[in-house]
Formats: structure tokens, C-alpha cells, sequence
């Protein structure tokens, strides 16, 4: 039987507890309790797919691939977090073209089929 203070213990309360405030939305807290679970199981890849997860939700992109692929490296076989590692980069990649875009809108025109003058042509 464990103890009360066992790490084992710890760790399960601590990654129960921050999945708990994850699903209530206080995704700040979540982080930081699965920042302190994969402290003190660095080898647990779980932890790093819900600090990846909860990272995502929070829009930390960046952040949240560094996560998954950590987990991924942890557990090659890890199905999930591969399936979101590709969601996160391909909504990353989107947000880089829309940006690059938005800053283009010449380039924008020309590949959306608009014309420059048409925008004065309707009144």
C-alpha cells in the first residue's frame, strides 16, 4: 500500500487535479500543475501531451509543439499526440500565411481573383 506521501501518490493527484482545471477552462493553473508533473516525472509522456494540449487551447502554438514533440519522443508510438502535433502545425502554417497575407494585400487580391479597381467600381 503507498503512502500518503509517495511520488507515485503526488504525481497522480497532481496530473488528476490539473486535468480537472483544464476541462473547467482555467487553463493557466492546468499549465502550471503540468509543469510541475513532468518535474517530477520527466519520463512521462502524458503529462507533456496535456501540457501540450492545454498550451493549444490557451493559442501557444509555439509552445504547444515543443510539448507533443516531447511526448512523441517519450512515446514513439503515441498516436494522439502525433494527431495533434499535425493540427497545431497546420493551424500554425495558416496563421503565418494570413499574416503574410495581411501585409500583402496586393498579393491577397491577385490570388483571391479580385481586381484593384473593383473595389471602386461598385458605387
Amino acid at each position: 500500500m503507498e503512502t500518503t506521501d509517495s511520488p507515485r501518490l503526488r504525481l497522480g493527484s497532481l496530473h488528476n487535479w490539473a486535468n480537472l482545471l483544464q476541462g473547467k477552462g482555467d487553463l493557466p493553473e492546468a499549465c502550471m500543475l503540468y509543469e510541475k508533473v513532468v518535474a517530477i516525472a520527466p519520463d512521462f509522456a502524458v503529462g507533456y501531451f496535456n501540457l501540450g494540449a492545454a498550451l493549444k487551447a490557451m493559442g501557444l502554438l509555439p509552445e504547444s509543439i515543443v510539448q507533443y514533440r516531447k511526448a512523441i519522443a517519450l512515446q514513439p508510438e503515441y498516436a494522439e499526440a502525433y494527431q495533434n502535433l499535425g493540427v497545431v502545425l497546420l493551424n500554425k502554417v495558416r496563421l503565418e500565411i494570413v499574416f503574410w497575407l495581411s501585409s500583402r494585400p496586393l498579393v491577397y487580391m491577385k490570388l483571391s481573383g479580385h481586381r484593384k479597381d473593383s473595389y471602386y467600381e461598385r458605387s
